[in-house]
């Protein structure tokens, strides 16, 4: 079976444990157990070979509740199981591209979204991808826009905040803001551990994720 992996898929997991060099005493399966003995969210299990198999969820994109697996190489090292020792992470890439067209009073942006699919480590696809929202931010973090799709509902749990300055994407995922200096902008996304912060030069025309 081909398996596809999602960028930023490649996991390094540490697991807090007392420190012992005897790795017998950590073999077995681990995860976040229901009454009838299934995992819940995640299962990871250390196998005696020095191998392990774990599923957790998508944590990329967590709201769609697909599950995410992955199986490798586990050692044991001061006192901490570390999956795959041998991988990095893989981070989130952020280009832009900067066109002048005329003097105007707004400026254009659009955004066009990718993942990149990795089997073994190898680049084996790029697929242009819709995302449910996107956070970017113009000079000052408190100045941002969450660029959304109109079939985004709010209040699906009663707990999460409204989203403010929200701005609806339209099919050609472009939209526009009044003409300002901008020297820079942050962008913040599913997979993002923080924003990505680009300077610019002229007046922003598109960005590629």
């Amino acid at each position: 079976m081909k398996k596809t992996f999602y960028i930023l898929t490649i996991f390094l997991l540490t697991i807090n444990v007392q420190a012992q060099n005897d790795i017998s005493k950590y073999i077995g399966k681990y995860g976040d157990w229901m009454p009838n003995g299934e995992a819940l969210i995640t299962e990871l299990e250390l196998k005696a070979n020095g191998t392990f198999k774990l599923r957790t969820t998508d944590y990329v994109y967590p709201q769609t509740f697909k599950n995410y697996t992955n199986e490798g190489k586990w050692i044991l090292k001061d006192g901490e199981v570390i999956l795959n020792p041998h991988l990095k992470r893989r981070e989130p890439t952020v280009n832009i591209t900067e066109k002048q067209i005329g003097l105007k009073d707004s400026i254009k942006i659009k955004v066009n979204h990718y993942v990149e699919l990795y089997e073994k480590q190898n680049l084996i696809e790029k697929q242009k991808t819709e995302f449910e929202i996107l956070t970017l931010y113009f000079n000052k973090r408190r100045k941002y826009k969450h660029l959304t799709r109109e079939w985004l509902k709010e209040g699906s749990c009663a707990w999460a905040p409204r989203l403010r300055n929200r701005v609806n994407l339209d099919s050609t995922n472009t939209f526009r803001i009044a003409k300002k200096d901008i020297e820079k902008f942050g962008i913040y996304t599913y997979g993002f551990t923080d924003f990505i912060e680009l300077r610019t030069k002229k007046n922003i025309l598109t960005i590629t994720k």
